[in-house]
């Protein structure tokens, strides 16, 4: 048997050598590919929760898209001077609310044609010499006494039903008068205070405009303020 010399088969033995190392190599990292793939799904399992933690960590804005309700203020309305027919000292509040002295059987006609639908008497009958509540109903107008007997008058009760009949709708738009509109101006004083919000200094300005003058009625109106709003 011939023999093959010694350096050829050096060679064959070298390169078979390092042809199985390279099959083993390829069977590792076929093997190694696997927990290669689960360490990337780990990796982004834990990367997950650290997004929805900073997105549940943004800070909560705290203005809110809702519009806000407007608390009443000093600028819920304005009061303006008006006319109609001979009534003295006449005022308007948001084109609903009149304020006034004395009206005439004739001005009651007038009211009732610029749309007014009721008239508020503050006056006792021996103030009048005539039958406001006749020629009230005659015009078609509803006709409210609230009477009030000097500063005496303003009680509790009369101060209650001013309020109610100034926020009442369903009797707008309404007319409001004494003889001078001093008792009406005490009445708008304790209404704007307590129903509209207005600082008592604002309210009393708005009120003097109105017709307010004396004092002890001034006073009546600011003791049931007090009163009130000790409840």
């Amino acid at each position: 048997m011939k023999m093959l010399p010694v350096t050829p088969l050096i060679l064959i033995f070298t390169i078979a050598f390092s042809l199985a190392g390279c099959a083993d190599a390829g069977r590792e990292t076929a093997t190694a590919q696997p927990p290669a793939e689960e360490s990337t799904a780990s990796q982004s399992e834990t990367e997950q929760p650290a997004a929805e933690q900073s997105s549940a960590g943004e800070p909560t804005s705290l203005t809110s898209d809702e519009p806000d309700t407007p608390p009443k203020s000093e600028d819920a309305g304005a009061l303006e001077p008006a006319e109609l027919g001979g009534i003295d000292n006449l005022h308007v509040f948001g084109g609903k609310i009149y304020l006034a002295g004395q009206p005439s059987p004739e001005d009651l006609q007038l009211a009732k044609e610029k749309g007014i639908k009721t008239i508020v008497n503050l006056r006792t009958d021996r103030e009048i010499d005539w039958d406001e509540p006749a020629q009230t109903k005659k015009a078609g107008l509803e006709y409210c006494p609230l009477t009030v007997d000097g500063a005496e008058g303003f009680t509790d009760e009369v101060f209650d039903e001013a309020r109610k009949l100034f926020q009442d709708a369903s009797k707008h738009p309404i007319l409001v008068h004494c003889g001078t509109a001093n008792r009406v101006g005490t009445l708008w004083l304790a209404h704007r205070v307590l129903d509209d919000g207005l600082s008592y200094d604002a309210a009393l300005a708005e009120a003097k405009t109105v017709g307010l003058r004396q004092a002890e009625c001034e006073a009546k109106a600011k003791e049931y303020i007090e009163r009130e709003k000790e409840k």
